[in-house]
């Protein structure tokens, strides 16, 4: 990994394409190296960064560019895990936000993590519910069309009840519930949901996903 992304930093410097990489065959993370990224071919052609890689998971590794589902809550709409799987869905993404809401954190940490709570063997990540933080008080007349869609479930005063160093406050548009979301319990979530990555490394593996322009 640190030769693959060594030759990329240097081409970024004198502008020339980096040699090819030797990467060694498909398989899972080890228990010393649970998730890694390697760069295995950066474009020739100038002004561009686009780029092919692979990220290693104890699931499974990651080509990328990749198209990555959003299973929101645990489950993609309408399709399968075999659908997926049939599809050649190597990764899916999970909101963190929503899961606390419903069915909870200690659930899904009860039915064996999160791999376990949605029947998944392939890699999953997860977010820290920050978006949702942003999204979720009162809409303003210069939101765009996304953000004007909280409406649907907080009502014109949004679902946000506190904001405070500490972190925020929300109403469950669950049950109505007020649940706290801190860095601490966010990063509690996920580490009790078992997913491949979250936070840093989730953040990371959205990076390595997407191709680069």
């Amino acid at each position: 990994m640190h030769v693959a992304l060594a030759a990329v930093s240097a081409a970024a410097v004198t502008g020339r394409a980096p040699p090819m990489v030797h990467i060694p065959p498909l398989g899972r993370a080890t228990a010393a190296a649970p998730f890694r990224f390697e760069v295995d071919h950066v474009s020739r052609k100038p002004g561009s960064r686009a780029r092919t890689g692979r990220i290693f998971t104890r699931h499974g590794v990651i080509e990328t560019p990749g198209f990555v589902p959003v299973a929101t809550s645990g489950a993609l709409k309408g399709v399968t895990n075999e659908q997926a799987d049939a599809a050649g869905v190597q990764l899916m993404f999970a909101n963190t936000y929503h899961l606390m809401v419903h069915p909870g954190a200690d659930a899904v940490a009860g039915a064996g993590g999160l791999h376990s709570y949605m029947g998944r063997t392939r890699p999953l990540i997860t977010d820290s519910g920050g978006f949702q933080v942003f999204s979720l008080g009162a809409s303003a007349a210069s939101d765009g069309s996304e953000l004007k869609r909280r409406n649907k479930r907080g009502g014109a005063g949004g679902l946000l009840l506190s904001t405070r160093e500490k972190g925020v406050v929300f109403r469950s548009y669950f049950d109505s519930s007020p649940i706290e979301l801190t860095p601490e319990s966010s990063v509690r979530a996920r580490r009790s949901s078992g997913t491949d990555s979250g936070g840093r490394r989730a953040a990371a593996a959205r990076h390595a996903a997407a191709c680069c322009h």
